[in-house]
């Protein structure tokens, strides 16, 4: 259900979750599937996004698990393979390396999906959960009091919690509220994203050309029809926003070698900074945190999104049940920040690293990145080893997100 203005102090909710986009509302269904009474607080975001997102196998466990991915199949388009293409013009190059979903057994690593669609599924099966309730609302500030917290809303509305779970993005006021720092670092880049049209099919191959100033990322969606993320530096991807559509099309048609054809541009662009920043804790008295208000990283190898998600699979599976919340919250929230730190913290690294090493003039950096590439291309179970973690990671063992 839905309100608009909740009176203050008419009901004290297990858990309030903080942020309507994919993270607030996947946490708010996982809570409630608990037996949860949840709060799902924001204002409606989908009819701003244009984005669209790859869906690792894990997360479409979990979405599946929830009674969510019947909803979303037909407007998703499976990656069967993921190809790395070095289009360096350096000394040392690593070889194409291709990624094959059915040498593990599998049609697909996942699936790129709009995210206005995802969120609209979510949305509709909050709506129609009777734990949960969506309050549209910005929220102001949080007062965690040791036993709950109250969150008021710009509208002078109260909401009161056992437990708050801040999903609410990399400027998150939960996190500012609960007091938790931040290790963040500034890239030298910016990322365009936006959705194409193109003329040759796409094949379920998604393609990502290593470039001296950051990745270039082609994800097929449904048709001929594709998203792109393009890692420059600053200046590049500002001039490249002011282009007009058919010049930006022309451009990409260039810079992807043709592989698909001719391209054009299928909606507006967006342009936004690279930074890297973790949270210093995942959880302080009764505040969690999940997705970008934990964790931000570059658009590197579909990790953002699906680590969120196992964020709030974790999460859920540590708070149990909502007498977990009322009697030991404390324990709870700290064995939910025990668990994630590993999975979290080795995904970061990896995409810092390998970012790093396209930024870098460093010949043993280079050499480092084509050994390894040469490695996974020849040594078959390294190789299977790697789509399997890339799929499903072990050091993620929430139950939800395995096959249902």
């Amino acid at each position: 259900m839905i309100e608009q203005a909740p009176v203050a102090n008419s009901k004290t909710f297990d858990a309030a979750v903080v942020g309507v986009g994919p993270m607030g509302l996947t946490t708010g269904l996982l809570l409630a599937r608990n037996g949860f009474s949840v709060a799902v607080i924001g204002p409606d975001i989908s009819s701003t996004e244009t984005r669209t997102t790859a869906l690792l196998q894990g997360t479409v466990n979990l979405l599946s698990n929830i009674g969510v991915w019947d909803g979303l199949s037909e407007a998703s388009e499976p990656l069967a393979v993921m190809r790395i293409i070095d289009d360096t013009k350096r000394l040392i190059r690593a070889p194409e390396v291709a990624f094959r979903a059915e040498e593990i057994g599998n049609d697909a690593f996942g699936y790129n999906v709009p995210v206005a669609h995802l969120i609209d599924v979510l949305r509709r099966t909050a709506q129609a959960n009777e734990r949960l309730t969506l309050i549209d609302g910005t929220v102001d500030t949080l007062d965690d009091n040791g036993e709950t917290v109250r969150i008021a809303l710009a509208s002078g509305a109260l909401v009161e919690a056992r437990v708050a779970i801040g999903a609410d993005g990399r400027n998150s006021v939960c996190r500012a509220a609960a007091r938790i720092g931040v290790n963040e670092q500034a890239y030298p880049q910016s990322a365009l994203a936006l959705n194409l049209r193109h003329t040759r099919p796409h094949d379920n191959v998604s393609t990502e050309f290593h470039r001296e100033n950051g990745p270039m990322v082609l994800v097929p969606l449904p048709g001929l029809h594709s998203s792109i993320v393009l890692v420059d530096n600053p200046d590049r991807i500002a001039a490249l926003l002011d282009m007009p559509d058919e010049a930006l099309g022309a451009e990409i048609t260039r810079l992807s070698h043709g592989i698909l054809g001719k391209i054009t541009v299928d909606g507006p662009s967006r342009g936004y900074p690279l930074v890297r920043m973790t949270a210093k804790e995942l959880a302080k008295g009764r505040i969690a945190l999940v997705g970008e208000a934990a964790h931000v990283m570059p658009p590197i190898g579909a990790q953002g999104l699906n680590l969120g998600i196992r964020d709030a699979a974790v999460l859920a599976e540590k708070l149990s049940t909502p007498d977990t919340v009322r009697n030991d919250a404390d324990r709870a929230l700290s064995a939910y920040q025990r668990a994630r730190r590993t999975d979290i913290g080795t995904r970061i690294a990896a995409v810092d690293l390998l970012n790093r090493s396209l930024l870098s003039g460093f010949l043993g950096l280079q050499g480092a990145r084509a050994l390894g590439l040469y490695a996974i291309k020849g040594v078959g179970p390294l190789r299977r080893l790697m789509m399997r973690e890339g799929m499903e990671p072990s050091l993620a063992s929430a139950s939800i997100l395995r096959a249902p």
